[in-house]
């Protein structure tokens, strides 16, 4: 009877999903994600479940979309040839974008936006934010400046604004602890992508 109890737990194990089983997306997206967000970690394993079985749930006459079902409410992308060779680091980013985990920065946005988003992403790790300085000749710099002047002062108080890049004129950016910027970059490597920290220039 113990012995069919402890095989019995053995299964049980293995039918787990634990932090071993996931995807080298899956694990990124935790990294990111970085508070208990069980939930918000689900979706994301559930869409790349989906596209897996159908990839028309995300490419719908050649165009990508986040969710071909819900095009009027969804992240649409267009024909980009980049996209299909690389859709899971979309859907990460759009998955965590739909959590407020992610923003993405056009590059005109200015710093009034930027604050407001900053303070989205915050509350959802309930990152206590510090003051954010006033921009001199802010018109005369894109977001990506602005992300990088910004950081400054969020490094002094352990925080920093990382950029998943996918080859646009757009910012997609992630607020996270400093203290997890390498294991983070290290773990988009693995996969072929690349995060950087903004810096000043």
């Amino acid at each position: 009877m113990r012995n069919l109890l402890n095989l019995t737990l053995v299964l049980l194990c293995f039918s787990c999903k634990s932090t071993k089983d996931l995807s080298q997306s899956e694990s990124l997206a935790e990294l990111i994600i970085e508070v208990n967000d069980s939930e918000q970690l689900e979706s994301f394993s559930n869409k790349l479940q989906k596209f897996k079985l159908n990839p028309e749930s995300v490419f719908k006459d050649g165009s990508y979309y986040y969710d071909t079902e819900n095009i009027k409410n969804q992240a649409f992308r267009g024909p980009s040839e980049d996209i299909k060779k690389n859709p899971e680091w979309f859907l990460l980013i759009d998955n965590l974008s739909d959590g407020k985990y992610i923003w993405e920065f056009d590059w005109k946005q200015r710093m009034d936006d930027i604050k407001w988003s900053l303070d989205q992403m915050a509350e959802r790790k309930k990152y206590a934010l510090p003051k954010l300085p006033e921009i001199q000749n802010e018109n005369e710099k894109d977001a990506g400046a602005l992300l990088g002047i910004i950081n400054e002062t969020l490094n002094k108080n352990g925080l920093t604004l990382i950029n998943l890049y996918i080859d646009s004129d757009s910012y997609v950016t992630a607020l996270i602890d400093k203290k997890n910027l390498e294991k983070i970059i290290a773990k988009a490597s693995e996969s072929g992508n690349k995060i950087t920290e903004y810096k000043k220039y």
